[in-house]
């Protein structure tokens, strides 16, 4: 049985810790989820938000996309800083990948032994601060 809350309380512990070190502004005109702007560049969304919890749902999970300058971050340095494995099959599981035109990166956080991830620790702020900075050299 999977646990449907999940996706709100890790949204609410990942929002959190993106407040508390960079000056956003949300907008809610997404069906299910939001985008995260920053306020110094607020024409382009920095970050969006998927949560799939519904009650139909296998596997209930948050996805968060970031975009990147293209090719400013690579794999490698992704699973370094999140400590998250890079998506390697189809299964639903906490994980992350770099898409195609290598200018976004997509964590997804499932409710499995990854579930209760510290967003507050140094290595995510640190993969944080990097993205912020690839974003804003866009």
């Amino acid at each position: 049985m999977y646990n449907h809350s999940y996706p709100k309380k890790i949204n609410t512990a990942f929002i959190k810790t993106v407040a508390t070190n960079y000056e956003i502004d949300l907008d809610f005109n997404r069906k299910e989820g939001y985008s995260i702007l920053l306020k110094s560049v607020p024409q382009k969304r920095w970050m969006m938000i998927d949560m799939n919890d519904q009650p139909n749902e296998q596997s209930p999970h948050l996805i968060v996309v970031i975009d990147i300058k293209p090719n400013s971050i690579n794999e490698d340095e992704v699973e370094q800083l999140t400590q998250l494995p890079i998506k390697t099959n189809r299964k639903r599981e906490t994980c992350f990948w770099i898409n195609q035109n290598r200018d976004a990166i997509h964590l997804m956080f499932c409710d499995d032994h990854l579930a209760y991830y510290d967003f507050n620790n140094d290595r995510f702020l640190q993969f944080l601060e990097q993205v912020y900075l690839s974003f804003k050299a866009r």
